[in-house]
């Protein structure tokens, strides 16, 4: 196996594993070929989900619900995530936005999985597609399920380029997440993502 399949497995299994926890990213300088980006609005209480596919960056909501209150609430701060997260991929720079959207871990998971990328020279592109579902509300704290579709990332490095599944990411992957009342009580926050096989 190439030394640049070496670098990149690992950054992509921490790319994983930044879904897998919660924080307060900081910023990290951009790299030259992506523009610093504008941080996705705070997400705030609504009644209707917002669906916030973009082709410019390359992400894809699949199956949007129609919810209302606290769920779509819960589902609105779930895709601003999760667009926060493919940003944060393919820019390798930790998005700010972080900062309101989940809780600590999250920031220093980033963090690690940009320096890896760095290092490795690592560009993802393409279209990531994420599917949000069964979002649950218990008074302050709330459940979903997340199914992550990287089938269409570009992956590659110095070296050259490989196909998702040489990646380790050729099969959808499957999310549970925790959420819960931020300190205002008035928005949410993303407290635990864990990967629970796939989707």
């Amino acid at each position: 196996m190439s030394r640049g399949r070496w670098a990149l497995v690992p950054a992509l299994c921490v790319a994983l594993v930044a879904g897998c926890t919660s924080s307060d990213p900081a910023p990290v300088a951009a790299t030259t070929k992506a523009s610093t980006p504008a941080p996705s609005p705070t997400p705030t209480a609504t009644s209707e989900v917002q669906d916030l596919s973009s082709s410019d960056l390359g992400i894809v909501f699949e199956d949007v619900p129609s919810l209302t209150g606290a769920e779509a609430e819960v589902y609105n701060l779930l895709s601003s995530y999760q667009t926060e997260y493919w940003r944060t991929m393919t820019t390798n720079a930790v998005s700010p936005s972080f900062s309101v959207l989940a809780s600590g871990d999250v920031q220093a998971t980033m963090k690690g999985i940009v320096k890896t990328n760095k290092a490795g020279s690592i560009d993802l592109g393409g279209v990531f597609s994420t599917t949000i579902s069964d979002v649950a509300v218990d008074g302050e704290k709330a459940t979903a399920a997340v199914c992550d579709d990287y089938a269409k990332m570009t992956v590659k490095d110095p070296n050259g380029t490989y196909t998702p599944a040489q990646v380790g990411y050729g099969v959808p992957r499957h999310k549970d997440v925790t959420v819960t009342r931020g300190p205002s009580g008035t928005t949410w926050m993303v407290q635990t993502v864990k990967v629970e096989g796939s989707c």
